[in-house]
């Protein structure tokens, strides 16, 4: 004779099977990258913001908040434009030939052609002195810019705009 406990776990695992069997199933499939959708982002050498070494590894802020952006976006990212400068990316951009560029500052201009984000960081111009130099101070520049040479790295935007504030107060660069 079959023990009471063996009976209960028979209908056990004949109510368990037939669970299953009448359950709806659900399939995945696995992921397959060929149906994300190919974003091509220019990636122009900046230091510190899009880099590339001599393996093709590329780092920097901009290539970061890419990755970090794709993990909410469903999306490869194909890297054009290494060997090219920040005018050339406005251009393919403007040629349709890449379909983001991060880092653009929002101007006038560049609202009449392009869409825009929100902004999601922020940038900051900053006058930089010598350790030692205790006679210019926070607050007091502009008297001692007027007295001493300042330089500019490079002539993008924010050096057009220092430029135009220095000749606003007199101070020739």
């Amino acid at each position: 004779m079959i023990s009471r406990a063996k009976k209960y776990v028979a209908v056990l695992l004949a109510f368990v099977c037939v669970c299953m069997i009448f359950s709806p199933q659900t399939a995945y499939a696995a992921e397959d990258s060929s149906q994300h959708e190919t974003v091509k982002v220019g990636f122009f050498a900046m230091d510190g913001y899009h880099v590339m070494d001599e393996e093709g590894n590329r780092s920097g802020y901009g290539y970061d908040f890419l990755r970090l952006m794709a993990r909410y976006w469903d999306v490869d990212y194909e890297y054009v434009g290494y060997d090219k400068s920040w005018d050339d990316m406005q251009q393919m951009l403007e040629d349709g030939e890449i379909d983001m560029v991060t880092s653009p500052r929002k101007t006038p201009e560049r609202e009449e052609k392009f869409d825009f984000s929100r902004p999601i960081g922020t940038n900051n111009g900053i006058l930089t002195v010598r350790s030692d130099n205790s006679t210019i101070v926070d607050g007091n520049y502009i008297q001692y810019l007027q007295r001493y040479a300042c330089g500019i790295f490079e002539w993008k935007l924010r050096d057009k705009e220092f430029c135009g504030f220095c000749r606003q107060q007199r101070i020739y660069i």
